[in-house]
């Protein structure tokens, strides 16, 4: 009973694969789609880094201007808190923004690397920031939920007082 007649025998793979030390193998299903997200992760974390610029320039707009137009109208102190406070305000958004652009354009730079060298710690580099990006965005949802159920709280504490 020869090789060819054992029904036991494990299958062999059609073309054998060889990876250097320290590379890393996917197969053909899982690496296209994966590096395929790469230029699109780039592209968003610097549409991110763009909103986030904008925000702030809106915010140091938003002090100078109002501050330059109260100046003007000579009503200095009217308001110039509520204005430095927006645009304070603008700002700290603009760096919220800018970490979660950051972490998805550093995976996707990452991934871009791993597409030209096929290291694993390219590959794992990328995963990370993917995480912290994820990470970074369900902590802001559950703030944005606490947000929200507070919200409905009062304004239901302040309706249902109203009637009395």
């Amino acid at each position: 009973m020869g090789d060819q007649d054992n029904p036991y025998k494990a299958p062999e793979t059609a073309a054998a694969t060889t990876v250097a030390e320290g590379d890393l193998y996917l197969p053909d299903e899982v690496r296209m789609p994966l590096l395929k997200t790469a230029p699109w992760m780039r592209f968003l974390g610097i549409m991110g880094f763009i909103g986030a610029g904008l925000i702030a320039l809106i915010g140091i707009l938003f002090i100078a201007g109002m501050s330059f137009m109260f100046d003007a109208f000579d009503m200095a102190g009217v308001g110039s808190g509520m204005t430095v406070f927006m645009g304070l305000l603008y700002i700290g958004m603009a760096v919220v923004a800018f970490f979660p652009a950051l972490y998805l354009f550093r995976a996707g730079t990452s991934l871009k690397t791993f597409r030209d060298s096929s290291t694993s710690g390219h590959l794992a580099s990328s995963f990370t920031d993917a995480f912290r990006f994820w990470k970074f965005f369900g902590i802001l949802y559950i703030i944005y939920l606490s947000g929200l159920a507070l919200t409905l709280t009062i304004t239901a504490i302040v309706g249902v007082a109203s009637l009395f």
